[in-house]
């Protein structure tokens, strides 16, 4: 069992804020979390049980922030061409009323359409 985890200067209130926010990510609000059990010093089964988690997911969510504060919580920038999501199962696609979409299958940049209850076409 490793011994409670060290909070810098200023984090417990940031990492606070994050846990219990709704307009962050519900993960980067469960990563908040997992910091802040640690710092209680609470057993890895314990935290990953808590936060619905596995155990190497909190040892690494702690190496994290042991090395990068609460920046180290956050989403990393990704490389290649942005995810794409379907609006629509490919038997609906047909469907869809008859205009110029030429090109268009039904696949959206999910970045364009996060929260939304509509779907913009990536064209």
């Amino acid at each position: 069992m490793a011994g409670p985890l060290a909070l810098r200067i200023g984090d417990r209130e940031k990492l606070a804020r994050m846990a219990s926010s709704r307009a962050e990510s519900a993960a980067l609000a469960r990563r908040a979390r997992i910091v802040l059990l640690a710092v209680e010093g609470m057993a890895h089964t314990e935290i990953a049980e808590r936060c619905g988690t596995s155990v190497p997911t909190v040892r690494h969510r702690r190496s994290r922030y042991r090395a990068g504060g609460v920046r180290a919580l956050e989403d990393r920038a990704r490389s290649g061409r942005p995810r794409t999501v379907n609006c629509w199962p490919k038997s609906e696609r047909k469907k869809l009323p008859v205009r110029d979409i030429s090109g268009f299958d039904g696949s959206v940049r999910t970045e364009s359409c996060p929260k939304t209850t509509h779907c913009v076409a990536e064209g």
